[in-house]
């Protein structure tokens, strides 16, 4: 095959029964393509691709997949609570779409302890955070019907991101459960009240809260 997928036995991994359990990488159409153990920052990055080889492009059934596995990974950390060392976070990084189109990241910890302890998270590996960048928000999501049951949403900003452009959020309507929407923006870069209010128009019960170097700013 000209694109690589990983399988349990090609995995050197120090968390074999999380990725036996969870079955990620037996699944049909979604495969784990990339594995990184940083032991030193006690992180775990996998990242997931579809068909590649086939040049077939099933994102709403990738997503669908990589959903099932986020529900059998928080199932496992639910059930074996000292599992992984403390302060670990676990990053799922997807690659479904045809190249240029943005993706989604998930994790189960967001930046650093300051941050975390900021938004009043606890590092229990729940993978809860969604992470999207609004330079090049993936809103083709919406288009092609996937969804996803994130409680807390991780905007990101810089100094040369449009934000007051209303369908440019349009991709939070695929995570209709979210209970926070977290912008990470540099102090008075951007007008805070025209953000919220393009994320209220779209998710109404959202809390928006604004960050910067772990702080609410």
């Amino acid at each position: 095959n000209h694109f690589r997928y990983l399988k349990l036995n090609d995995i050197s991994s120090n968390y074999v029964q999380w990725l036996t359990e969870t079955k990620m990488t037996e699944f049909p159409t979604t495969h784990v393509f990339h594995y990184d153990e940083d032991t030193k920052d006690k992180t775990i990055t996998i990242g997931f691709t579809g068909e590649y080889d086939q040049k077939v492009f099933d994102c709403k059934k990738n997503y669908d997949e990589l959903n099932t596995i986020i529900d059998a990974h928080n199932a496992f950390v639910t059930y074996h609570k000292d599992y992984f060392p403390p302060e670990s976070i676990i990053k799922f990084n997807a690659s479904f779409a045809a190249p240029g189109r943005p993706e989604i990241a998930f994790m189960s910890a967001y930046d650093n302890a300051e941050t975390m302890a900021t938004l009043g998270e606890s590092y229990d590996n729940i993978i809860k955070f969604a992470y999207v960048d609004l330079f090049s928000p993936p809103n083709w999501v919406v288009d092609d019907g996937c969804s996803f049951d994130i409680p807390n949403v991780i905007i990101v900003t810089s100094e040369s991101t449009v934000v007051d452009v209303p369908d440019d959020y349009d991709f939070l309507k695929a995570f209709s459960h979210a209970k926070r929407i977290i912008i990470n923006s540099c102090p008075n870069n951007h007008d805070k009240d025209v953000i919220t209010s393009n994320v209220k128009k779209i998710l109404p019960n959202s809390e928006v809260i604004f960050i910067y170097l772990g702080k609410i700013i």
